[in-house]
């Protein structure tokens, strides 16, 4: 949280000299960033309740929730680019639902954002913002969900298999464990690098949010 609070406080920092943004906008940023933020970490706790207690179709429901609590945020922040400068439309986030499409589609939709936010902050003369915030973070969100669930998928495939035919003492049963177990531990990375990632665009979005407010009002 310290070095979240450094990175807006340094934002502000490089834009005050020509926006001339107050103390007061800098904390009604702040507080909208911490109370996207306190959602996600909200979001993130009723999913791994239902995953830990709930029904099949609950744990879906749950995962159903925070996804579109993510999809929101990436649209908010396409919405907050101007149209001339957004890399995709903003309801194509919505695209991220599709089961299995989405997996590709991320890719797609973190370099689209990235992409829009970079211009926006080059367009404002932002000194020392990043050129693409947030794509590399992003990628390696996608790449390591992505592989977690294809290692995780054969995994259970392997296992049915090996349950269905009997072949317990096979070479597949063998390789069930380890693929089971290292496609757990890149989905657990994804995870944390998704929520640091999710952080981190909502920052951005409301920093610019604020920016074109401050344009506005000059």
């Amino acid at each position: 949280m310290r070095n979240f609070l450094l990175e807006l406080r340094r934002i502000h920092l490089s834009v005050t000299s020509r926006w001339r943004l107050n103390w007061r906008s800098f904390l009604v940023a702040l507080g909208l960033v911490v109370g996207e933020l306190a959602c996600v970490l909200a979001a993130l706790l009723i999913l791994s309740l239902a995953l830990a207690k709930l029904s099949i179709g609950l744990e879906l429901a749950a995962f159903v929730i925070v996804l579109v609590l993510y999809i929101l945020s990436i649209r908010r922040a396409l919405v907050n680019c101007s149209p001339a400068t957004q890399g995709m439309a903003p309801d194509q986030a919505w695209l991220l639902l599709v089961p299995l499409f989405n997996l590709a589609w991320h890719f797609y939709v973190v370099s689209a954002v990235a992409n829009s936010l970079g211009i926006e902050f080059k367009c404002a003369s932002v000194p020392n913002a990043p050129r693409e915030p947030g794509k590399s973070l992003g990628t390696a969100t996608c790449i390591l969900l992505a592989a977690g669930l294809v290692l995780l998928l054969f995994a259970a495939a392997l296992g049915a298999r090996v349950e269905a035919l009997g072949d317990y003492g096979g070479p597949g049963s063998e390789i069930v464990y380890p693929a089971s177990s290292i496609g757990t531990l890149l989905s657990t990375a994804g995870l944390v690098c998704w929520v640091v990632y999710w952080t981190k665009i909502a920052t951005y979005s409301q920093i610019l949010r604020l920016l074109h407010e401050e344009e506005i009002k000059a």
